[in-house]
């Protein structure tokens, strides 16, 4: 017994550490474990590195669950891609069993039956099979076995601990401090669902077990399936909302908000709502409000116009209170939250994001019942979903206290709970005294599976006062594959496999492709070899670094770049790596490059300022830091870029209440002309400088004859050469 622990506990160090440098093996068996001078080794991680390359779930698209039997976790074995720590928890859990009780805790007589116990069977004890067994590492098995993720250590260093301490009793143990489960049966009710669920989908569930006992009632799931031809846009922010009666559903897909009501087939598109983020519904459930182009609005949920309350408004969310308040982000990163009153009056700050290496942003805030105090996530230093916090703070006062740790998007229900999500995508729900503000419980699962945001820890759910949930199903990244197309949108040639990538620009060359590789905590810029798909490193450091631009001859890019807590910096590096990076600018808020000049001497930024919105900038690339403005009007400006020629810069702006395209002179920047006038954004030039492409408001690309010559611009008739299809690109 003594050495199967010892040989358990190293193992579940080793884990701790891949886990920690985000790597989940899939595949603990006691065939991947060899013993090496005493000393147990993890080896093979082929289906770890397997499914990174394929891109997540595609590999078990065709219904075949990744891991071998006997020590898949109940996840692998019904198909779900979302794994995670927990599932190499329970595979070590079930290779110590069978150490200690000479089997594995399931057996059949072929996979199918093995799996089908993995999923039902009663829980395994391997004191009952071997008395000899000390009691705290069978409960630490049990624990470690147990058939939901939330019910397994959060940790492999905790299952480690808890097989080495004599006085460990399981979770859940009546009347100990670590009782995990609802005082409801909710066992009883949360069923596992045998197959995956397309991303496509919205999930309900009316939970009556969040309820006091005497009124529960079995809990009612469905799917709503989207019409045809359309998709759910699976952004950073959470795109959906439910009325407070939990009868009324709004999502953002097909380019627009859509209102549907449970009791219909159909759901309702709300025009003028292009580009809306993070919906919420007023109090009486009679308006939705949102953030998007026109900053701030409101619109009715029997389709009305869309009334304007503020100009400014970020995508990382809005509350509408009973005593007629709204409380909202203005923008990215350190504004904190602001409060005014519902008509856009009377606004001002009530948070403040520390200045130090402990926040980001303040995000997704809900005003309490008792009008007095605030619920909002806290962004970590990282930027990323592991290191978000739950927290509450008095508005007149300012104090504040943190409530749940590693948890995100916070909402206080009647029935007196908080639920919120964790980064592996399970929702729970915890007691929550409203009178001192404190957590008086311990937290259960309400739903697993729930798609969490790569950056921010945004989870795609809502739910309604009375305790009615709406989901989006699926993995914490979206990977999506890039493509050459021609003139008619036909895919000359796939480049690479799925990524999660961003703000991809070419070389001037043609050969290669800079990229965004958004990873848990960081994000860096990756060199794609356009011929063969191969992709290698060009930035490692532990930032973000993110909106690469090649200089004219191709030798260098500049990008943007942030430490931990830190202002956002632009470097500029050799391609070839001959030196290190070089700084060439820092600001006091989040942007994003868009472009270099052909003469090599400007860089083209947008910056997030929190009270006029995304600006345009340049700066000189010699590292001089000479400061040149665009644009910095209260409308959202963006994505400037340069003539071939260099005299003209063109951008969008929402200025006329919608995204267009405008170009300016350069280096005048002045008078400015209005290109687009069907929508336009992402506007690209061709190589020759007499072609201006664009997105149009339906996201079809639209491209124009241009002619600059003397001084003056000249535009063709606008045409569109053919629609993009799913989610629009970057």
């Amino acid at each position: 017994v003594d050495e199967a622990v010892k040989i358990a506990t190293d193992l579940a160090e080793a884990l701790d550490y891949a886990h920690r440098h985000k790597v989940i093996h899939r595949d603990i068996k006691p065939a991947n474990i060899l013993i090496h001078e005493g000393r147990p080794l993890i080896v093979d991680f082929g289906i770890a590195l397997a499914v990174g390359v394929a891109g997540g779930g595609r590999l078990t698209e065709t219904g075949l669950s990744v891991g071998t039997p006997h020590y898949m976790s109940p996840e692998q074995a019904t198909g779900d891609q979302a794994v995670g720590v927990a599932t190499d928890i329970y595979a070590l859990g079930a290779v110590l069993y069978e150490m200690l009780v000479g089997e594995p805790p399931y057996s059949g007589a072929t996979a199918q039956a093995v799996l089908g116990r993995i999923i039902a069977g009663k829980p395994v004890s391997a004191t009952e099979e071997r008395p000899s067994v000390p009691a705290n590492v069978d409960a630490a098995l049990r624990c470690a076995l147990e058939k939901l993720p939330a019910d397994r250590f959060a940790s492999a260093a905790r299952f480690a601990e808890a097989l080495t301490n004599p006085s460990f009793v399981q979770p859940g143990t009546p009347g100990t401090k670590t009782d995990i489960r609802s005082p409801v049966d909710w066992r009883q009710r949360l069923a596992i669902p045998m197959t995956g669920v397309a991303a496509l989908m919205l999930t309900l569930a009316v939970w009556g077990w969040l309820r006091a006992p005497a009124s529960s009632g079995a809990s009612t799931r469905l799917m709503i399936p989207l019409p045809e031809g359309h998709q759910m846009w699976l952004a950073q922010n959470p795109r959906l909302a439910i009325s407070p009666d939990g009868r009324t559903l709004v999502y953002y897909t097909d380019g627009l908000l859509h209102v549907r009501s449970l009791d219909s087939f159909d759901d309702v598109p709300l025009p003028g709502t292009q580009g809306a983020r993070t919906p919420f519904f007023s109090p009486d459930g009679e308006w939705i409000g949102f953030t998007g182009d026109a900053g701030l609005a409101k619109v009715a949920v029997t389709v009305g116009p869309v009334l304007s309350i503020l100009d400014v408004g970020s995508g990382l969310g809005a509350d509408w209170s009973a005593d007629g308040n709204i409380v909202y982000v203005p923008a990215l990163g350190s504004s904190g939250l602001w409060l005014m009153t519902e008509d856009g009056t009377g606004s001002h700050p009530i948070t403040t994001v520390l200045d130090s290496m402990l926040e980001t942003a303040h995000a997704r805030p809900q005003l309490l019942p008792d009008g007095k105090s605030v619920l909002f996530t806290v962004i970590g230093p990282s930027g990323g979903w592991d290191d978000a916090s739950l927290v509450v703070q008095d508005i007149a006062s300012g104090e504040r206290r943190a409530v749940i740790e590693q948890a995100t998007n916070g909402r206080y229900v009647s029935t007196g709970h908080i639920v919120y999500a964790q980064a592996n995508g399970i929702v729970l729900a915890v007691p929550f005294d409203l009178g001192d503000l404190q957590v008086r419980g311990a937290p259960f699962p309400v739903a697993s599976g729930v798609r969490v945001a790569f950056w921010g820890g945004a989870a795609s759910f809502a739910v309604s006062d009375g305790g009615t949930l709406v989901f989006v199903p699926g993995t914490s990244e979206t990977r999506s594959l890039m493509n050459w197309l021609d003139r008619d949108g036909a895919v000359v040639r796939q480049l690479g496999p799925p990524l999660n990538a961003a703000y991809a620009t070419v070389s001037p060359d043609g050969l290669r492709i800079a990229y965004t590789l958004r990873q848990p905590g960081h994000n860096d810029i990756w060199l794609m070899d356009v011929v063969n798909g191969r992709s290698e490193h060009f930035t490692f450091e532990p930032t973000e670094d993110e909106s690469p631009v090649w200089s004219p001859d191709g030798e260098r890019i500049a990008y943007s770049s942030a430490w931990t807590g830190q202002s956002r910096n632009i470097y500029v590096k050799f391609v070839d790596g001959r030196s290190e990076p070089v700084l060439i600018h820092t600001g006091d808020y989040h942007f994003h490059l868009s472009d270099w000049s052909p003469d090599g001497e400007w860089l083209a930024f947008y910056e997030f300022h929190p009270e006029t919105g995304s600006d345009i900038w340049l700066v000189s690339a010699d590292g001089e830091g000479q400061l040149v403005r665009v644009v910095t009007s209260e409308a959202e400006e963006r994505d400037a870029v340069f003539s071939p020629n260099g005299e003209w810069l063109v951008y969008s702006s929402n200025r006329s209440g919608s995204p267009e395209v405008y170009a300016v002179p350069y280096p005048a920047l002045s008078p400015q002309s209005q290109v687009s006038t069907e929508g336009g954004s992402l506007p690209r030039w061709n190589e020759s400088g007499d072609e201006l492409f664009y997105l149009n408001a339906n996201g079809d690309v639209t491209v124009r004859s241009v002619s600059t010559q003397g001084g003056s611009l000249s535009l063709g008739t606008p045409r569109t050469l053919f629609p993009i299809s799913g989610e629009l690109p970057t």
